[in-house]
Formats: C-alpha cells, structure tokens, sequence
C-alpha cells in the first residue's frame, strides 16, 4: 500500500516539475523563479533514485518517510506558488498564467 502511495506522490512531484519548466507554475519573482528549477529537479531526481533502489526491499518505514518528505516538499512548493508568491507578481488567485 505504501508503494502506492509513494508513486502517487511521485507522480505530484513530476506534475510540479513539468508545469514548473514549462512555464504554467509561477513563483512571482520574475528572474528569481529560476531559482525553483534546480530544487524541484533535483527533489523529483532524488525520490526516483530511493524509489527504484529500494523498490527491491520491502521497508515500509522508509517508504513512509519518503512518503511524509515529499508530501511537505509539495505542500511547501505549492503554497510558494500561491499565497508565498513574492512581491514583484502576487497572486491574484489564479495558479496558472
């Protein structure tokens, strides 16, 4: 169940990722958004890598720690595009521009 569930969180992340790259999620810091491209690429790198490697062994307490990482990470990116978007575009409700 908690392989499951650690896909799923998998999948937000790459969706964050994409939508990221390709311009949909925005930041409101104008050229400092660049600065998110390192961190969800290398967030969505590094749940890969300990998803595939320890996809062979059945630890369940490390999935659930892996799981409650990238739930926070989410949730931390998702309010930085929204209600923690800086001052140069502050959000006016809409996510995506």
């Amino acid at each position: 169940m908690l392989k499951i569930i650690n896909k799923i969180f998998l999948l937000v992340l790459l969706l964050l990722c994409f939508l990221t790259l390709f311009g949909y999620l925005n930041f409101g810091h104008g050229l400092g958004d660049l600065f998110y491209y390192p961190i969800i690429i290398l967030a969505v790198i590094v749940h890969i890598f300990f998803t595939t490697r320890l996809s062979k062994f059945n630890n369940d307490n490390f999935f659930l720690i892996l799981i409650i990482c990238s739930f926070f990470f989410s949730i931390s990116y998702i309010y930085a595009a929204t209600y923690g978007r800086g001052a140069e575009f502050p959000w006016d409700g809409n996510i995506f521009y």
